[in-house]
């Protein structure tokens, strides 16, 4: 009778990961989170795999997995696999439509996750012009703008990238691939959609750059005849593709035939789902006849953030039914479908009836290594001299947008004037978040909290950080007494988070995703979203520091607990490896 090690090695996993937009926002941060700890972590301990030719050709065993292994029903923090199987780090490559290095997360272009572009020539939104504005600032006359077809375009490009790593994957994958390696093709016919599409997409975006070209120069001469003289210049920069951010040029950051993988045994997809039936039909077979499988990770359904979705004009209303029913469609094709809280899993389940499946929940993380870092120059942050001074900064911290609710925050902090007497020498509020110029909301938002701290006498109290710096985000996070928590009804929220992992207590709205991640009364306050309830909540803590103290230490131990980078990595790699074995992804027929 023979005896198995008691010690089994699984396979490293080659994942590819499609995502629309990389910028900078929770979900590019969940996705790189996800791709870097698909890198460095897997279902147990990290083996180091030896650097060759041929690392990129390992094929995954057709079962790899004990049959008792976890599944992660709820959270992925709930249960650990055993300690004695060990897998090599695995093959992960991003795929995006849109990724502008200035605007970005360092991991995306430091070399810490291979990202591959496909779909920049192509437009975020169309951009009609509806008349002439006047620039206060330098008194010119500019074009205004309406953007429109902000899904329609968004669902192209992600169809655009999908297509060309598909036709990358048919052409390159298998030349140099021993045949035990090999990824298998489609049928005929499954190859002759991949080519015609290819060649049609190929002739739409000659004419498209075509008639970008000769609109931009309508747009130039209109332009430079309505305007001074002397700004000629500026009106010519202005009018530029990347400046009205509708038009872009052909331009890559890196080819998809670059990626060194031969073909991949899961497909991650997230915010664009139609990309998920065209992966399940046309991806490449792996070596043992089984298709790929397709995880959808859905952050909150978008047919629930579409603006003026109860508008009564008709086309409007049939515009959005078909992208609505082509996300539902699209969303039931996934092997596995995943969401950030359990609070949009019961949104999806209401969204979505025709989808069964019951989503299961995997907490978005953290990398701890970015939050322990002391930056060099934060002495030199514009908030230090806030801080410096000893007093107690309350810091705000979301996008100027109107449903962050930036608004909630500074009336509580005005409330604080009747229930603190030093309240006017020791307190002091920061306002911080993602901040656009080229965004009309931001702007306005922004104008509207300024004018209302006036108007409230807070003038001198109250900072506005637009778009903060690490040095910035340092301060925030670490020196601030509170840190409070505004939107309602937020998918998850990653700030409350941060806040308690910098041992920060937190005082948020007690709805939506914050009720999962904040333990009330233990790492901080769940409120009624009123001005009152927050402002007595913030009067606790400031006037209680031992207690202050104690949600801190509590906050960091839950994060520590159910949000870490490796947990989320273990659990993340789980799902992969046991809906694989449990035959969800079935043999091409």
């Amino acid at each position: 009778m023979t005896h198995t090690s008691p010690t089994t090695q699984k396979p490293p996993l080659n994942v590819a990961f499609f995502h629309p937009d990389l910028g900078l926002g929770g979900a590019e941060r969940l996705i790189a989170d996800a791709c870097i700890s698909l890198q460095n972590y897997g279902a147990g301990k990290v083996v180091e795999s030896e650097t060759n030719e041929k690392s990129n050709l390992m094929p995954p065993s057709p079962a790899f997995m004990t049959q008792n292994s976890p599944r992660f029903a709820d959270s992925h923090g709930t249960a650990n696999p055993p300690d004695s199987q060990l897998v090599s780090q695995n093959h992960v490559c991003l795929y995006t439509s849109h990724h502008d290095p200035s605007r970005c997360f360092k991991e995306t272009i430091d070399g810490t996750i291979r990202v591959f572009v496909e779909g920049m020539e192509w437009p975020r939104v169309f951009q009609i012009p509806i008349g002439f504005q006047t620039n206060e600032t330098t008194g010119t006359r500019e074009l205004r703008y309406r953007s429109l077809g902000h899904i329609f375009w968004a669902t192209w490009r992600m169809v655009w990238c999908v297509m060309r790593v598909m036709q990358v994957l048919r052409n390159e994958s298998n030349k140099d691939a021993p045949p035990s390696t090999k990824y298998q093709k489609r049928s005929a016919f499954a190859e002759l959609i991949v080519y015609i599409v290819g060649v049609v997409f190929q002739l739409l975006l000659m004419i498209w750059i075509a008639l970008c070209t000769v609109f931009e120069a309508l747009v130039h001469v209109v332009a430079v005849r309505t305007t001074k003289p002397s700004t000629k210049e500026r009106t010519k920069k202005g009018s530029s593709s990347q400046d009205n951010g509708a038009y872009h040029s052909p331009t890559k950051t890196a080819s998809a035939s670059a990626c060194p993988m031969l073909g991949y045994d899961v497909y991650i997809v997230d915010q664009v789902p139609i990309a998920v039936p065209l992966l399940k039909y046309l991806a490449p077979l792996k070596p043992n006849g089984e298709r790929p499988l397709i995880l959808f990770y859905c952050h909150f359904p978008d047919k629930l953030l579409a603006l003026n979705r109860d508008s009564r004009n008709p086309f409007r209303r049939i515009y959005r039914w078909i992208f609505d029913y082509i996300e539902e469609w699209s969303m039931r094709q996934a092997d596995v479908i995943l969401v950030n809280s359990k609070f949009t899993r019961d949104i999806f389940k209401d969204s979505f009836p025709s989808i069964r499946v019951t989503p299961q929940v995997l907490y978005p993380s953290l990398v701890e290594e970015a939050y322990d870092a002391i930056p060099g120059d934060f002495e030199n942050s514009s908030l230090f001299p806030v801080y410096k001074g000893g007093k107690h900064v309350v810091a705000s911290i979301n996008r100027f947008e109107r449903k962050k609710n930036h608004m909630l925050a500074l009336k509580a902090f005005n409330e604080l004037k009747h229930m603190l007497p030093d309240f006017k020498q020791k307190c002091h509020l920061v306002i911080a978040g993602g901040y656009d110029e080229r965004l009309q909301e931001n702007v306005e938002v922004k104008a509207e909290l300024e004018e209302a701290a006036d108007k409230m006498g807070l003038k001198g109290q109250v900072t506005f950080k637009p778009s903060f710096s690490d040095a910035d985000r340092y301060l925030l996070l670490h020196m601030s007494a509170a840190v409070v928590y505004t939107p309602q009804n937020e998918h998850f929220g990653i700030v409350p988070v941060e806040a308690m992992y910098c041992m920060r207590p937190v005082v948020a709205v007690n709805n939506g995703g914050p009720t999962e991640s904040i333990a009330h009364g233990e790492t901080g306050f769940l409120c009624e979203p009123q001005a009152q309830t927050f402002a007595k909540a913030l009067a606790d803590i400031l006037s209680d520091r031992q207690m202050a103290r104690q949600m801190g230490e509590s906050g960091r131990l839950r994060v520590k607990g159910m949000f870490s980078l490796r947990a989320f990595g273990e659990a993340l790699d789980e799902y992969c490896r046991t809906e694989i074995f449990h035959g969800s992804n079935k043999k091409d027929e």
